[in-house]
């Protein structure tokens, strides 16, 4: 899978994201938010609540990563895999990066949204399948609990 180079999590009130979009309408949408973003969450029933889930996401990502300067927000942009929110980076922020995979959990309620992400460093293909003394004996009680 890989190994683990950061972990971030943000939580947001929705009123806050409620409020900016009342305010400053398209031009804040615009400015964090990606078109597949908005076009995803426009005339959904919790329109508010699921950008604000994103937001949140974003902000999440930029704490795993520890990227100097930090990056644009729609350079991160949540986009959904098999029904399954997922985290896609523009081209620019993946060089950055370097190898990677991303795991993300979002999730909200009345009040508020929250996301975690885990930031991933990709193994090499050489790595892959490779095990110290211990690994195997784990990977048997492993499969025991969750066979293939």
């Amino acid at each position: 899978m890989g190994v683990p180079r950061g972990i971030g999590v943000d939580i947001v009130e929705i009123d806050r994201i409620r409020e900016a979009i009342s305010r400053f309408g398209a031009r804040f949408c615009e400015r964090i938010f990606t078109p597949a973003e908005r076009a995803y969450c426009t005339g959904r029933a919790q329109e508010a609540a699921s950008l604000a889930a994103r937001w949140a996401a974003k902000e999440a990502f930029a704490k795993a990563a520890r990227l100097v300067p930090a990056p644009r927000w729609t350079d991160v942009e949540v986009v959904m895999e098999n029904g399954r929110p997922a985290l896609a980076v523009s081209r620019r922020l993946a060089e950055r990066l370097g190898p990677h995979r991303l795991l993300v959990s979002l999730a909200h309620g009345r009040n508020d949204a929250i996301a975690v992400v885990v930031l991933l460093e990709a193994l090499p293909p050489s790595a892959r399948g490779t095990a110290t003394k211990e690994q195997p004996a784990r990977r048997r009680q492993t499969e025991k609990l969750h066979p293939r």
